[in-house]
C-alpha cells in the first residue's frame, strides 16, 4: 500500500508533482480498492501500489520518486 501524502484531502484528483515525490487521488465512491498503474510498475495490478481510501469517496497516494512526465492510470 502507497503511503499517504501530507494533507491528503487536499490535493487535486489526479497526479501532482510534489517534493520528493508525487500524490494521486482519485474520486471512486464504489470501489473496494484502487490501484496506481504506470511506467513504474509495468502497469500492472500490484498490492504495494494500491491507494488508501480516505473515506470520503477518494482514494490516495504518495510515490516517491515520481517526475513530471510519468505515465499512470488508476
Amino acid at each position: 500500500m502507497l503511503p499517504l501524502p501530507p494533507k491528503a484531502s487536499t490535493i487535486p484528483l489526479g497526479g501532482t508533482v510534489v517534493t520528493g515525490g508525487a500524490a494521486f487521488r482519485v474520486w471512486a465512491p464504489r470501489a473496494t480498492a484502487v490501484y496506481l498503474l504506470g511506467d513504474f510498475n509495468q502497469f500492472a495490478v500490484d498490492e504495494n501500489f494500491r491507494l488508501q481510501s480516505l473515506n470520503d469517496e477518494t482514494w490516495a497516494g504518495f510515490l516517491a520518486g515520481a517526475k513530471d512526465g510519468v505515465r499512470y492510470m488508476f
